[in-house]
């Protein structure tokens, strides 16, 4: 069942003095990211909830209503998801992974919970490692990265500098050496963690995408912001969830 997280920051989209008369020429983007003003919580549903969950990140620049069909096809294959949204243009990877270590913690501590699954998107992915890098859950089941810049991304190296004035993360997740992705401790080796990668992808290569403790990794025929809507990558999430391995691999 799908779920929404009550817990989204409310965080200023203009620091004072800015005005409404301000905020309006720039509404169309503001209601694209679900923001005016102040960050507003999509609807809360009413969820029959399962003692399987799945902690659904986004990556940068997107936000939880753009990863609601993937949701709703994981919730159809039997899981909770907890589509957890945060500012992802505004502070840092680490000030993220900190919230969503505690928002693991909390999950983790409920006794209707049985078992607590990762899916992260792009820049997610590497918020995800953060956050189980500060602790892994008692109840961690298994985890899935799409696109994940485990290694880097070439164009938030180019972009990175001109930007991080205003964007911190895109520099954090720059395929340098000394970035911020390349200096994060590799996942622990006992996390069962699968990768998709994106056959079209300007955004991350796919030799980016691997990580050196990964039980599987598979590439689809899509591009880097579409493939979430994609129902084989769905299939591909819950077989992974489910078994271990994806259903590609094992075909």
């Amino acid at each position: 069942m799908a779920i929404r997280d009550p817990n989204s920051p409310q965080i200023s989209l203009y620091p004072p003095p800015a005005t409404r008369h301000e905020l309006q020429y720039l509404r169309p983007f503001a209601e694209f990211l679900e923001w005016e003003g102040e960050w507003i919580p999509p609807p809360m549903e009413t969820p029959r909830l399962t003692a399987e969950w799945i902690v659904l990140l986004h990556g940068l620049g997107a936000n939880a209503r753009l990863m609601g069909p993937l949701e709703r096809r994981l919730a159809a294959g039997g899981y909770s998801v907890l589509n957890w949204s945060y500012a992802s243009l505004m502070g840092t990877i680490e000030e993220h992974g900190r919230r969503l270590h505690e928002r693991l913690q909390t999950l983790d501590a409920d006794a209707s919970v049985a078992r607590l699954h990762l899916v992260a998107h792009s820049m997610g992915s590497i918020v995800a490692r953060y956050a189980l890098g500060l602790g892994k859950p008692a109840r961690l089941g298994r985890m899935v990265l799409l696109a994940p810049p485990n290694r880097g991304s070439r164009v938030a190296a180019w972009l990175g500098p001109w930007l991080r004035w205003g964007c911190r993360t895109i520099d954090q997740l720059a395929a340098r050496p000394d970035s911020f992705v390349n200096q994060l401790p590799l996942p622990d080796e006992a996390i069962e963690i699968g990768v998709i990668a994106a056959s079209i992808d300007a955004l991350v290569a796919c030799h980016s995408t691997h990580l050196p403790a990964q039980r599987d990794h598979i590439v689809v025929p899509a591009l880097h912001s579409l493939m979430i809507y994609q129902p084989r990558v769905a299939r591909e999430i819950v077989h992974f969830l489910a078994y271990g391995r994806f259903a590609s691999s094992v075909a």
